[in-house]
């Protein structure tokens, strides 16, 4: 009988920036990131629904050690890793609002999702891991920033679609009576 190998998320997620480091989802960074990030949200969501919100939490931390990885790399080598975990992190959160926009029976999974990467970006910016690295805090920024727009983009257009339903009800006013 063949007993199944038990690999542990961080395990899981160090195979998966190993593939993405090494370009297997595309050569360009922007191809490399789009693919890489499907392939990550799949992994999240089996880790999800394996392990529940703490082993999302883990999964999302590597995070944090591939950026401190980047770190401590000579500088030419450091803008090229900044700018594919940034790529990375930024279609991860493209695919995850995808998932919540397309899938609404998956929509717990894609919040869970947003919500782990929004505390990531939290702790890049106020924790004091990456205060010296001021261009891993600028890309954070401009992520939650570009996040945040599209947030309020999207809750203008709820609110746009919800006012349209209520001027339509009230154009049509009450049922008559005996009808």
């Amino acid at each position: 009988m063949h007993t199944p190998v038990q690999v542990t998320v961080v395990e899981y997620v160090s195979e998966f920036f190993r593939k993405y480091n090494s370009r297997a989802y595309g050569r360009s960074i922007s191809v490399n990131a789009k693919g890489g990030a499907d392939a990550l949200m799949g992994m999240l969501k089996l880790v999800l629904s394996k392990g529940g919100r703490e082993e999302l939490r883990i999964a999302l931390q590597c995070f944090k050690a591939q950026l401190t990885a980047a770190v401590n790399s000579p500088p030419a080598a450091r803008t090229q890793q900044v700018e594919e975990l940034f790529a990375l992190l930024s279609s991860l959160v493209d695919a995850a609002e995808r998932l919540r926009q397309f899938s609404p029976v998956k929509e717990s999974i894609s919040c869970a999702v947003l919500e782990e990467v929004r505390w990531r970006l939290f702790r890049v910016l106020a924790g004091d891991g990456f205060s010296e690295a001021a261009d891993i805090q600028r890309r954070a920024l401009d992520l939650v920033f570009l996040s945040y727009m599209r947030e309020q983009t999207e809750l203008q257009q709820q609110q746009q679609r919800h006012k349209q339903l209520v001027a339509g009800g009230a154009a049509s006013g009450p049922p008559a009576a005996g009808t």
